[in-house]
């Protein structure tokens, strides 16, 4: 809230920077000294008091925190697991009301095209509850998505059904402790890639958009669902694109207006809707994607004006993470 920003990232080990509130570079320093560390082992956030805090798993899961008045990370929590036999993938992490959940992709390094979704959850006394949610039977390339509302906590997913991935969810029940039966949300029986999903709670949907295949390429498919009885009734699906080589899309929900972004052939594009996604504009290309790289950015903020980045995937630009896409 303070308008500082910590841009942390990987290159042959884990970095950041620290940029003053007058976004000023005032440190660089290393956070985990691991060249083999990638982009699939860690995730940050942000409490309401300006901590920072994250997960990271190489050879085991760390914890590691930052107090708002530092720019330094601590190490507070470690847990061990045989990272000879397992790897852990796309570690998420909340802390929530002297609360904290946990959720990761466990898998064996023999056999890659399964994994087990594993959540742990730490109640206000300290004690410890693990849950694995589901098993899903295909190569990871992305991460689940987890959405909170009324601090109940429901997770995101692809799975296969026969041959085709499609979006699956669970929530988690605080009066057993344990996960509901996971459902089938999607079932356009077609293969997906790299999905993204947006709670809008002041219209009681949920957009979700995904890269489907067509034609044997890949397109942008866009759909959206109401809740009725904590079922989710589907109203409309449409494709942004022509069949072509379309991944990683981003929602982004401002001022009533949806924005969708996503990669094709290294430059990127969007798409807006002013109508909760009935009818969505002609695709746009950024001009500053032609020239410079850019990168996919998960953005936390505490800063009022900043309310739509709060917790979102979105494009940034390499040198000066100036914002790109809409």
């Amino acid at each position: 809230s303070t308008k500082d920003i910590f841009y942390i990232f990987n290159n042959h080990g884990l970095y950041y920077n620290y940029y003053n509130k007058d976004n000023k570079l005032s440190k660089r320093n290393i956070l985990i000294s691991n060249n083999t560390l990638d982009y699939t082992q860690f995730y940050f956030s942000i409490d309401k008091f300006d901590k920072i805090y994250g997960i990271v798993s190489d050879n085991a899961i760390k914890i590691v925190e930052c107090e708002n008045d530092s720019d330094i990370f601590l190490l507070k929590e470690t847990f061990s697991f045989d990272y000879e036999k397992f790897g852990v993938c796309f570690p998420y992490i909340k802390y929530m009301e002297g609360t904290t959940h946990m959720f990761y992709y466990v898998y064996s390094p023999q056999f890659t095209n399964s994994a087990i979704i594993f959540h742990q959850y730490r109640n206000e006394k300290g004690k410890w509850v693990e849950n694995q949610i589901d098993m899903v039977n295909f190569n990871i390339l992305d991460k689940f998505y987890i959405v909170f509302n009324n601090n109940i906590p429901t997770i995101f997913y692809l799975n296969l059904v026969g041959e085709y991935e499609e979006v699956f969810y669970s929530t988690f029940i605080y009066e057993n402790l344990k996960w509901s039966e996971p459902k089938q949300l999607t079932n356009t029986q077609t293969n997906k890639l790299y999905f993204n999903i947006l709670n809008d709670i002041d219209n009681n949907l949920y957009h979700v958009v995904f890269s489907e295949n067509t034609q044997n390429q890949y397109s942008i498919k866009y759909m959206n669902y109401n809740i009725k009885d904590d079922t989710f009734i589907e109203n409309l699906s449409c494709f942004l694109t022509e069949p072509s080589l379309c991944s990683f899309p981003c929602i982004i929900l401002e001022n009533s207006t949806l924005y969708i972004m996503w990669v094709c052939f290294e430059k990127l594009y969007t798409s807006f809707s002013n109508d909760l996604g009935s009818t969505w504009s002609t695709p746009i290309c950024d001009e500053t994607s032609i020239n410079e790289d850019f990168l996919r950015t998960h953005v936390h903020s505490n800063v009022n004006e900043d309310l739509i980045y709060k917790d979102i995937d979105l494009f940034t630009t390499m040198t000066n993470l100036s914002i790109l896409g809409f």
